[in-house]
């Protein structure tokens, strides 16, 4: 959902505090020289992203809108019936069959005053529409302002089911074509010219919208002639020229000028009631001239055809409306008993019956031709606006997302045909009994239109709310509104009271239960659509938050006035400028807030997955799941037996303590962590695959007395525990009884290696039996409270932990669903560590967001597999296993001889090219053919073709990579960035952002700046865009590190502000690009500063034969060189290619055996070269010499921390000997003479 020209509104939608005040909606005020004034808004009414997938045209002209607009009012001017059993507000032909019904019910009088009233009260409506719609001309106008000006649960129900009244009218006016042929041959079924009708509208609807709009002129046209001769007619014949004589205002004298009204007395009261029912019945007589506002998506230059078609809105209303009213009480007086019958042919128009009162016998045949084409018209406009609504619905999230789905011509074909099937129930009105609900579900859309209208008047004051709030004048705006903000409060209020009293015939004469529920039916059906989509207060918030800013504006801020000597200005989201989220919900403030609240909510939700292991066939099972509630259960028994056993061992401390945390992913480790949460505790996670060494350090530092723990790790506890002295209590996830002999379980193994160490070792099952018959409640924590201390892997030194808050975890979490757009019901996969933060961040947005996750198996080599059972909805991840994922994919793909090869790199080439069309606006990493032939099976093959959004996090991902995974799976990849300290989130892309090479828009709950770096030579005045070093700050950043505060006043300044490390710019958009790392930075001994870890991506990225990389350089060298791990499939294709014989994949010992061959690391020389060449990469970041290995990195030889990053300098010190071999030979081979030629 994107705002469109300079527009951005923020919805207040908190319980009862909706519209509460002035905050509760913001406008983006535009410059007149610019957003107003902007040629391609002024053509396409749209900001970049507001058109990217509903790719409707603009082909409507002016004359055609004016035409529409006409023909609108005209073919919805069907007043309904006075009888309680007739369908109320059926929008169809009745200015030709039905608009005599009003006279007869009030008399010509009662009848001129009722329509001069209620179109007062549409016009209120048309300038409200006009002022909105001329400023914001979108698809799907009336569920667009409704779900972002007031909440989207309004836009929902107020969409279906005025989308309903389109659709079941179809079928209304599909039956009218039979009925009106029958004029002419009683005998001939209407079934045939339902389905023939049905056929052809159909068809056409599929037609590029201006032939929509052309036929809608000449039809119109047909029935403005046909008004205007009848008008003309109705002068002579009032004039004498008829059988009677002149009439003048004979019928206004008697029977008299108001009608009274059947069954009410006195005669004073029954001639209101009659007026009221008619006030009633104009109201459904005017529907439809809030059509301008749907065709206004699809009109060109809409600013100025849209206020045009609004303005002459007046005169149709007087000319059409009230003139006709006007003529037809003077020829034909209210007694008549003609003008209130049921019919649906010429025989039941009051034109006809003006006529036949005139002597004139011919006209009959002429209006039942007019009122065929009527009804067409109708029909024809019946679908074309049923579709428009349905691609409104879709965009804001309240229909599927294949309604939005268009041709090449802007056609919504699937809006099309599921609108025109509802067509088909026309075909019920061939039997009686069928014929009976069909009537009942006409009922249903009964309100539509007053609902549309009372939205349409509250959307425009909140429109003019967020213009003040924004001190943006509406004399800025295309069209202004007149007598503004009351005629708006006048409108609104006789809408709803039209709404409420619409069905008061129901208590005439006695009340009737059917009447009344067939009257209000609809409004029940609104009321209970809208508390039923009622969208999460956290959700529509991320909603709102996720918006794009205006055409032209960047994503992040630069605030004026906030720039100091050696930093720039300070940057925030571009909806987060007056304050940084905190959270998206009040009633939210905890991390445990967080899982409660979505258990609460949807407690029978599956919520945590894993697959079984089966001991008899070895294998794993399909997944199986955790509900919400029974986690819910789970962690609140775990909680409470954890407090227990401390008490029990005599470790319990007051205020808050931690718990250790050391397992692979798990739902356990979920239900540990929420565990510990429920008691205000705090965990401290230790990497699975952690080093015994920095263990003992962890649990030592951070004061654990429990470490909850898998059996593997529970031997290296205990053959840690002399250096453990703190340590009492080990919980096992795993079950330590398993059917062995007594004495000879794994339970008795561990006590018996235990006993005498001062530690007892429990299992998760007896701690939550504890918990639950303790009957110990929850001890729910503060927002700043400790939620964990997590340790930083420590690429240098000791780890640090990092002491994160329930606050921090809130704020970043409010970020992190922003940014994934995740929803109730939607897959996560859990991979990553679980001890990393980023990891936990997306499990945190999983829970708000109602998701489930589902966690891998525990063989990383096997994620594929886990992830085709899981069909993940959303995948994180990092760029290693993405440059796996790439390299892959090209194998199996652009890389392959033949026709799937061939095939594959032109769809590849195909998708870049729209990828990176220069017409942002038309940029997409989609394609209506490709996808499903091509990306779909790619992404299959992954088991993610089910995955709408995948994010990148944890490092930069090379800009070819990340375009070449989201043309090849045609889900969204978007670049993140975060930090430990910042609970791993600080800024992303938008999905809609798809430029490569940068980590996107802050995140609402951060702000930064860019503080210079004289030594390396960057400076916040540096032109194009600042550079220096990223600072940050909000609620999601950390205060301190856990016992160092010689740590802590390194990384955070007096102010407040966190020193990242990282060297960044900040582009035009407001994105943070990083272009370097303060302290990995080599000097060359010339002088030049070079970024190895920049380069390992370049050359990682572009070279699929490589898994692992490390560039050095001296400061008494001159040039690099680099060590390389390789991927062994790839490098196999390589290698024989480039020694002439095959070597297999599978050959471990072959590859070995010639990773030392001079032909091939010349060959990889040249290729590095070649690399280096593409980038422009300067003499001195060229790598001249290297050595190839397989896994020289890893985290078993202390090479790589648990979140694979690489430590530098123990790499340094354990290939030392190779580094200076390297630099010995590449300066032998550059010395060495050449030879000459």
């Amino acid at each position: 959902m994107a705002f469109e020209d300079g527009f951005n509104a923020t919805p207040k939608t908190v319980g009862k505090e909706a519209m509460a005040n002035d905050e509760a909606f913001q406008v983006n005020a535009p410059t007149p020289s610019s957003d107003l004034k902007d040629v391609d808004c002024e053509k396409h009414g749209a900001t970049r992203e507001s058109n990217p997938v509903p790719d409707l045209k603009r082909q409507l002209k002016s004359r055609h809108l004016q035409m529409i607009a006409i023909g609108t009012d005209i073919f919805s001017f069907f007043p309904p019936s006075p009888s309680p059993h007739a369908f109320r507000g059926t929008i169809g032909t009745g200015l030709f069959i039905s608009s005599g019904t009003a006279i007869g019910t009030a008399g010509p009088v009662g009848a001129l005053i009722a329509y001069l009233f209620v179109g007062s009260i549409v016009y209120s409506v048309m300038q409200a529409l006009g002022e909105i719609a001329s400023y914001l001309p979108i698809q799907g106008a009336f569920t667009s302002y409704a779900a972002r000006l007031i909440d989207p649960s309004l836009g929902f129900a107020m969409g279906w089911i005025y989308w309903f009244s389109w659709a079941s009218t179809f079928a209304l006016e599909l039956t009218a074509t039979g009925l009106i042929i029958q004029f002419w041959d009683k005998d001939i079924n209407i079934a045939i010219f339902i389905a023939v009708f049905w056929v052809v509208i159909t068809l056409f609807n599929f037609l590029p919208v201006s032939f929509y709009g052309e036929l809608e002129f000449w039809f119109a046209s047909i029935k403005v002639i046909t008004v205007v001769g009848f008008m003309i007619f109705a002068i002579c014949i009032d004039a004498g020229a008829g059988d009677k004589g002149y009439l003048g205002f004979t019928y206004w004298t008697n029977p008299g000028p108001f009608a009274a009204y059947a069954d009410v007395s006195p005669d004073s009261t029954a001639k209101f009631v009659g007026f009221w029912a008619v006030l009633i019945q104009a109201g459904f007589s005017y529907q439809g001239t809030e059509l301008v506002g749907i065709a206004a998506g699809e009109t060109e230059n809409p600013r100025k055809t849209i206020p045009s078609a609004i303005r002459k809105t007046f005169y149709r209303i007087l000319f059409f409306f009230v003139l006709t009213i006007f003529f037809i009480g003077l020829l034909v007086p209210y007694t008549n008993e003609d003008l209130v019958k049921d019919g649906n042919d010429a025989n039941s128009s009051p034109f006809v019956i003006a006529a036949r009162l005139a002597g004139v016998k011919v006209l009959p045949h002429i209006i039942n031709a007019v009122l065929l084409t009527v009804v067409l018209s109708a029909a024809n406009s019946n679908v074309y606006s049923g579709s428009r609504i349905l691609i409104g619905l879709a965009q804001e999230g309240l229909a599927p997302r294949w309604f939005k789905k268009t041709s090449k011509k802007g056609v919504p074909y699937y809006g099309v045909m599921f609108t025109a099937a509802f067509g088909l129930l026309g075909f019920m009105n061939v039997s009686n009994a069928g014929s009976t609900v069909f009537n009942w579900l006409l009922n249903i859309a009964g309100v539509a239109g007053f609902i549309t209208w009372c939205s349409l008047n509250a959307c425009h004051l909140a429109f003019m709310r967020a213009l003040k709030a924004r001190n943006m004048s509406r004399d800025l705006l295309p069209f202004k509104a007149m007598w503004q903000p009351w005629y708006s409060w006048y409108g609104l209020f006789f809408n709803i009271l039209i709404i409420l009293t619409q069905g008061f015939t129901a208590w005439i004469p006695s009340f009737s239960v059917t009447d009344f529920f067939i009257a209000y039916i609809s409004l029940i059906l609104f009321v209970v659509a809208m508390f039923f989509s009622q969208q999460p207060v956290h959700l529509a918030r991320a909603d709102e938050l996720r918006q794009e800013p205006p055409k032209g504006s960047p994503y992040s801020v630069a605030l004026p006035g906030t720039e100091e000597p050696g930093r720039s200005r300070i940057y925030r989201a571009y909806l987060a400028q007056k304050e940084l989220v905190r959270t998206l919900d009040p009633q939210v403030l905890t991390a445990h807030d967080i899982f409660e609240s979505t258990a609460n909510r949807v407690p029978k939700n599956h919520c945590l997955g894993w697959r079984p292991y089966n001991q008899t066939t070895k294998t794993f099972g399909p997944y199986q799941w955790l509900d919400y509630q029974a986690v819910q259960k789970r962690r609140a028994d775990f909680g409470a037996g954890l407090v227990e056993l401390h008490h029990k061992h005599n470790c319990h401390r007051s205020g808050q303590y931690g718990i250790g945390l050391w397992c692979q992913n798990r739902p356990e480790w979920q239900i540990t962590d929420l565990a510990c949460m429920s008691q205000g505790l705090y965990s401290v996670s230790i990497y699975d695959v952690l080093a015994s060494d920095a263990t003992e350090y962890i649990i030592n530092h951070a004061e654990l007395r429990c470490v909850v723990t898998s059996l593997p790790h529970i031997p290296t506890l205990l053959k840690l525990k002399p250096l453990l002295p703190n340590l009492k209590i080990i919980i096992s996830l795993d079950p330590l009884d398993g059917g062995e002999q007594v004495g000879h379980s794994k339970r008795a193994l561990l006590e018996s290696v235990a006993a005498g160490q001062d530690v007892s070792i429990y299992t998760i099952d007896q701690v939550e039996e504890l918990g639950a018959t303790s009957n110990r409640p929850y001890n729910a924590p503060q927002p700043s409270d400790i939620v964990t201390i997590n340790y930083t892997s420590g690429t240098t030194g000791p780890p640090k932990g990092v002491v994160l808050t329930h606050e921090n975890a809130v704020a970043a979490t409010a970020g992190a669903l922003v940014t994934t757009q995740q929803a109730a019901g939607d897959t996560l996969a859990s991979y990553l560590p679980l001890a990393h933060i980023y990891a936990r961040l997306s499990e945190h947005a999983a829970f708000w967001a109602g998701a489930r996750i589902g966690y891998f198996h525990g063989n990383i080599v096997e994620l594929v597999d886990d992830l085709k059972l899981l069909k993940p909805t959303g995948f994180m991840s990092v760029p290693r296993l993405y440059s796996r994922f790439g390299n892959a994919i090209r194998a199996s793909t652009v890389d392959q001889p033949g026709f799937k090869g061939a095939l594959s790199r032109h769809v590849v080439s195909t998708k870049t090219a729209n990828l990176k069309n220069p017409d942002t606006s038309k940029a997409t990493v989609k394609h209506a053919l490709y996808d499903r032939i091509w990306s779909k099976k790619v992404a299959a093959a992954l088991g993610l073709e089910r995955t709408r959004m995948m994010v990148s996090g944890s490092a930069p991902l090379d800009p070819s990579l990340h375009n070449f995974l989201r043309v090849a799976t045609g889900a969204d990849l978007v670049q993140g960035y975060g930090l430990t300290e910042t609970y791993a989130m600080a800024c992303a892309q938008s999905s809609k952002d798809l430029t490569a090479g940068n980590c996107g828009r802050l995140a609402p709950c951060t702000e930064a700046c860019l503080a210079s770096l004289p030594d390396m030579d960057y400076s916040v005045e540096d032109k194009p865009y600042p550079r220096g070093e990223l600072l940050l700050r909000g609620t999601n950043v950390f205060k301190e590190y856990f016992k160092n505060p010689e740590e802590t006043d390194k990384a955070i300044t007096e102010d407040g502000w966190f020193r990242t490390g990282d060297v960044c710019t900040i582009d035009e958009m407001g994105r943070i690009i990083i272009i370097d790392r303060r302290k990995n930075v080599l000097k060359l001994a010339q002088g030049e500063y070079i970024s190895p870890e920049r380069l390992e991506g370049v050359y990682l990225s572009e070279l699929g034969y490589f898994a692992q990389g490390y560039i050095h350089g001296d400061s008494v060298q001159t040039f690099l060189v680099g060590i390389f791990g390789i991927q062994p499939d790839a490098f196999a294709a390589f290698a024989s290619k480039v020694l002439g014989r095959s070597i297999s994949e599978t050959d471990v010992k072959g590859i070995r055996s010639v990773l030392n061959d001079d032909k091939i690391r010349k060959a990889v020389l040249k290729d590095l070269e070649r690399v280096a060449k593409k980038h422009k990469l300067a003499g001195y970041e060229r790598v001249k010499n290297c050595s190839l290995m397989l896994d020289p990195f890893t985290v078993e030889n202390n090479l790589l921390t648990p979140t694979l990053k690489l430590k530098r300098p123990p790499v340094v010190k354990q290939y030392r000997q190779l580094l200076d071999e390297l630099y010995a030979q590449a300066t032998a081979e550059e010395s060495a003479p050449k030879a000459k030629l």
